[in-house]
């Protein structure tokens, strides 16, 4: 009888440690998504940019169609309704357009900055 409660009481520590594992993984696998959906999000909208002031030498957004296209982007990674997101547009000499995306608690956070010569 001995043998069999000490048995018994392995198998459920072992089947524990597996259970939360796997949980482990699938919320480091969630994370990684997220901060790669976060970074394609910063990266479509910084692309579209105003061409007259680009031509004009200054940096200035179309948010209308980077946020369009961020969501776009963000909907085919992560899949449509699964996320919050946020971006955060500046112009100017410290152009840059930041990404903040959140599914359940996991929040991740993209900045993609144009730097200057």
């Amino acid at each position: 009888m001995k043998n069999l409660i000490i048995t018994a009481g392995i198998i459920i520590m072992a089947s524990a440690a597996l259970f939360m594992t796997i949980q482990y993984q699938i919320v480091v696998h969630s994370w990684i998504n997220l901060k790669f959906a976060a970074d394609d999000a910063a990266e479509a909208a910084a692309l579209c940019i105003d061409p007259e002031a680009y031509a004009e030498g200054r940096i200035s957004f179309d948010r209308t169609e980077g946020k369009r296209l961020a969501e776009k982007i963000t909907d085919r990674n992560l899949g449509a309704g699964k996320y919050e997101m946020r971006l955060e547009f500046a112009d100017g000499e410290q152009a840059r357009a930041e990404a903040v995306l959140q599914a359940g608690k996991l929040k991740r956070k993209s900045v993609y900055e144009y730097v200057k010569d």
